[in-house]
């Protein structure tokens, strides 16, 4: 990634390989929306939404709702830890007691 002076990184330009490595990871399992006017990545499973900023100064994305961070640079980490999450508030179908 670019970083320029004062080692701050345009959202965008943090956001993007970011969406493109979930994509990878995940493929069609997910809804992936990259919005650019608040830049922000959405990563949608059902009713579950996780939204993916990067922070006032460009270090770190956040991740709601639990307000995860990782560093800026490190997309694979973010990756992992928004699949995480998403993994986390899906709801789990109950187990059948059948048999």
């Amino acid at each position: 990634m670019q970083e320029p002076l004062g080692g701050v990184l345009d959202p965008m330009d943090a956001l993007a390989p970011l969406l493109r490595l979930l994509y990878k990871k995940a493929g069609e399992s997910l809804s992936l929306v990259l919005r650019d006017a608040v830049p922000l990545v959405e990563v949608k499973r059902g009713d579950v939404v996780v939204v993916v900023r990067v922070d006032e100064d460009g270090r770190e994305f956040v991740m709601r709702p639990a307000y995860r961070r990782r560093p800026a640079d490190d997309i694979e980490g973010a990756a992992v830890a928004v699949l995480e999450e998403v993994e986390r508030l899906t709801p789990r179908e109950p187990e059948s007691d059948d048999g």
